[in-house]
């Protein structure tokens, strides 16, 4: 097993592009969320690092569907 399977930087360029993702694109991945389709690395580092109240509600709203 490689030990350095991890790509640290790949991680952190997905993070810093998730950090500029705006509204529309995190409205489409909680729009897919809801829908119960698998989200992309991409989409949850967005919805992760987005520290908007809505956003966040809507989050653990969608979170609550999903477990249920």
């Amino acid at each position: 097993m490689n030990e350095n399977f991890i790509d640290g930087a790949y991680i952190r360029r997905v993070l810093d592009e998730a950090r500029r993702a705006d509204g529309a694109a995190l409205q489409a991945a909680l729009d897919k969320a809801e829908r119960f389709e698998g989200l992309s690395h991409h989409e949850v580092a967005a919805l992760l690092v987005n520290d908007e109240p809505a956003v966040r509600a809507r989050i653990f709203e969608i979170a609550g569907k999903i477990k249920r």
